[in-house]
């Protein structure tokens, strides 16, 4: 047990009042004083603003690596400096600018990938990007992926005829009812 250093880190001891603003280490030192209110706003506009390209870049990198498996950068918790590169930083500037400049759609952005010819690539590959490329780093095939339950019960009900494509409606509980999936309580 160390002895308490007189007057620091006493609840009765008060030290200066400390202006709210952002972190340095993250805005800098030069940045707005925050008036009225909590700050949240604040923080808000300077996340969303397009000087700081860093949360545009994040939520590409989520969105790729929803669609193709992996993300650009493949540590996506980390885009700092114990993280890893993107693989395609271009690509990943050029996502964030598209996202930024279209009001921060995510349909945009989904749209953007989904109709990009590296995402209608077949799964097999060649020989050649097999050998040069085994972990497809460079994305010269699409990875395979799993499929989930719940589409795997509606194709097969679609493919034999049965599958009710009634909206709404409350849930069912017996799997044998042939209602979409996402209509089938989870017990």
């Amino acid at each position: 047990v160390h002895p308490a250093v007189p007057g620091v880190g006493q609840h009765a001891n008060l030290g200066d009042l400390v202006p709210r603003r952002m972190p340095v280490v993250l805005a800098g030192e030069v940045q707005p004083t925050v008036g009225a209110g909590s700050g949240r706003l604040e923080l808000a506009d300077w996340v969303a603003s397009k000087s700081n390209p860093l949360a545009a870049r994040v939520m590409a990198n989520r969105v790729w690596m929803l669609h193709f498996g992996q993300g650009l950068v493949r540590t996506p918790g980390d885009f700092g400096k114990q993280g890893r590169p993107p693989t395609h930083p271009e690509l990943l500037d050029y996502l964030a600018s598209e996202f930024m400049e279209s009001g921060w759609s995510l349909k945009h952005l989904h749209r953007l990938m989904m109709g990009s010819a590296t995402y209608q690539q077949a799964s097999g590959g060649n020989t050649l990007s097999a050998t040069q490329d085994p972990d497809n780093q460079l994305f010269a095939r699409m990875n395979r992926r799993k499929i989930e339950a719940e589409a795997v019960r509606d194709s097969l009900l679609a493919a034999s005829g049965r599958l009710d494509l009634t909206l709404g409606g409350m849930a069912v509980t017996d799997i044998a009812t042939p209602r979409r999936t996402l209509y089938l309580r989870t017990v």
